[in-house]
């Protein structure tokens, strides 16, 4: 390893993963989920989250409400790097340091993501129990 390159030996297997396909997205233009697996879990947790808006419609809200606030403050809350140069980086900070940096900058914006994913079922299904379901008429 030179002094160029972080050294990611103190992250376990799961968190190498995830930044390697936060990498990939940046790369490739894609939005694979960093988590793959708790990705699926979400999905069926909002799933369920929409179905309950058809029952109870102001729950619902205020969950996209809740939901939303705690996205936008992940967002607020990832690391920020003071710079892009990345050779100023490396003198800024410890490898061990970037490493925890960026791995809790894609927790921030893997589970700031989800939530907002969340929100948009959630108030989808309310738009329709809204409209009527998808026959059109509105209630």
């Amino acid at each position: 390893m030179n002094n160029d390159e972080v050294n990611f030996d103190k992250l376990n297997e799961t968190e190498l993963q995830a930044i390697g396909i936060r990498n990939g997205n940046f790369i490739n233009g894609t939005n694979n989920p960093e988590f793959p697996y708790l990705a699926v879990a979400f999905d069926e947790l909002a799933d369920v989250l929409a179905g309950i808006a058809e029952i109870d419609p102001l729950s619902s809200i205020q969950f996209a409400k809740e939901a939303s606030v705690i996205s936008q403050r992940l967002l607020e809350l990832a690391p920020k790097a003071p710079t892009k140069d990345y050779k100023e980086l490396m003198k800024l900070f410890s490898n061990e340091e970037i490493a925890e940096h960026l791995l809790n900058s894609v927790i921030c914006g893997f589970l700031a993501g989800q939530l907002q994913q969340m929100v948009t079922k959630v108030l989808t299904q309310l738009e329709k129990v809204k409209c009527g379901g998808n026959n059109g008429k509105i209630h």
